[in-house]
């Protein structure tokens, strides 16, 4: 999977990302369930990029139809709960 990250410092900058390894348990932190992601920077790397630097990150998950947003949930717990 592909995306993007924009750094805390310089937030006005993206910077190409492709997804290496999504962890496959949940870390509970400040309240919420989060999955852990490894990733690599596509493009090259910057002379004022410090260990420990944070910002957000943008993952191309795909698009869906409305419908499938709509009821997916429904259609996933009533497979579930009529599995044998």
């Amino acid at each position: 999977m592909r995306g993007e990250m924009a750094l805390a410092s310089r937030p006005q900058e993206r910077f190409p990302l492709r997804v290496t390894r999504v962890e496959p348990v949940a870390v509970a932190k400040d309240k919420k369930n989060v999955f852990m992601v490894k990733a690599a920077f596509s493009g090259e790397r910057q002379d004022w990029w410090r260990p420990g630097m944070s910002g957000v990150a943008r993952i191309a998950a795909g698009k869906r139809s409305i419908l499938w947003i709509l009821t997916h949930r429904t259609i996933d717990f009533l497979r579930l709960r009529l599995w044998w």
